[in-house]
């Protein structure tokens, strides 16, 4: 299918467009107006979301995103605006590890009375504000490596490795699968044995990420073990939030563990960035194959639920991972399709920051 070369005119179209290589006036015109919008917003949410690394990790890529689509000094400065300040937060609770995780200035999560704790697994145990989590990481550590990439600027990169050397260890490598590598849900001790899959492969892209920036063989080689994890899954047909080996997705009914909930959009991404920077078609049909399998929950109904569950059906949904086809809008022509609808639905009334990371990333 043909690519689009212009994600920012797709706003303006609702439809697929393929410029040419040299666009008109009025195209970089246009451009140029859907740039502001998309800075604007990307801005505004970030600053309103400023204790929140994921919401500053996701800004980051949108801007990195914009940048690569339409450069410009102004759009190149706030990127790095966020990633000096994701820097910053990388060790907020002073325990020599590095990673993100949720900020003490958070309500409670459920079952917990202290800001910014949360029990993930309402099994009683509440990690404290600020415990490093791998999905806050993953996405951190993806942001800070591709702006190393961007700006030559190996800082970045390397406070990305080091929040995967501090994480290194934490998980396992499955009895099943000799060449695979499972990440724990977090830092915590509470959490150890704990198989989530989109935690897992966001720390799998964000080694693939750091490996691009560094040239580190190890982190590529952690990102392919990775892979392979989510390929035990796939090919399982798990497409739920809990990995196989998860005491929770075992003690589950089938209907259950098959529920494909928005977490599964962070899977679909993840093993898209790692099977391109792995060069690994594998790894990318996989991602394909989540992506679709998530999108096609909501275009034929077959998951009868709300959109804090499963938000990919547009005409109802507003959840970040609305956009979420749009990832694969050069590579897949049903998520595509896919992506110009909820475009087209979610413009009109602003976007957030993963909504425009999804729309702009190439």
């Amino acid at each position: 299918m043909p690519k689009i070369h212009s994600a920012l005119l797709l706003l303006i179209a609702c439809v697929p467009l393929a410029l040419a290589s040299t666009p008109s006036d009025e195209a970089n015109l246009q451009i140029g107006a859907q740039a502001s919008k998309a800075l604007a917003q990307v801005q505004g949410f970030a600053q309103r979301q400023k204790n929140d690394p994921s919401v500053q990790a996701e800004s980051c890529l949108a801007l990195i995103a914009l940048g690569q689509l339409s450069p410009s000094p102004e759009i190149t400065s706030a990127a790095r605006t966020l990633a000096d300040r994701l820097v910053d937060m990388r060790d907020l609770n002073q325990d020599g590890k590095v990673g993100w995780g949720i900020a003490a200035t958070a309500a409670p999560g459920p079952g917990c009375k202290q800001p910014g704790e949360f029990d993930a697994f309402a099994d009683g145990t509440c990690n404290a504000a600020n415990r490093e989590y791998m999905f806050e990481t993953g996405l951190v550590s993806m942001c800070l490596a591709r702006m190393s990439i961007v700006t030559k600027d190996m800082r970045y990169a390397l406070v990305a490795a080091r929040a995967l050397d501090d994480s290194w260890d934490m998980g396992t490598v499955p009895a099943a699968c000799p060449s695979c590598f499972y990440y724990w849900y977090s830092y915590d001790q509470n959490d150890i044995n704990r198989y989530v899959q989109n935690s897992n492969v966001l720390m799998g892209a964000a080694a693939a990420w750091v490996a691009e920036a560094t040239g580190q063989i190890k982190y590529r080689i952690r990102a392919r073990a990775v892979a392979r994890s989510e390929e035990r899954e796939v090919d399982a047909g798990n497409f739920n939030y809990f990995g196989i080996d998860d005491a929770t997705h075992q003690r589950q009914s089938v209907n259950k563990t098959r529920a494909l909930e928005n977490h599964l959009a962070w899977v679909g991404k993840s093993l898209l960035d790692m099977g391109r920077l792995l060069d690994d078609a594998e790894t990318l049909r996989d991602g394909i194959m989540v992506q679709s399998a998530w999108q096609r929950c909501g275009v034929d109904s077959s998951c009868a639920r709300n959109c804090s569950v499963n938000a990919s059906d547009a005409d109802k949904c507003r959840e970040s991972a609305t956009a979420s086809p749009c990832f694969f809008k050069n590579i897949d022509s049903f998520l595509a399709e896919q992506c110009v609808l909820a475009i087209g639905r979610l413009a009109p009334l602003g976007m957030t920051p993963a909504m425009w990371w999804a729309l702009l990333d190439q």
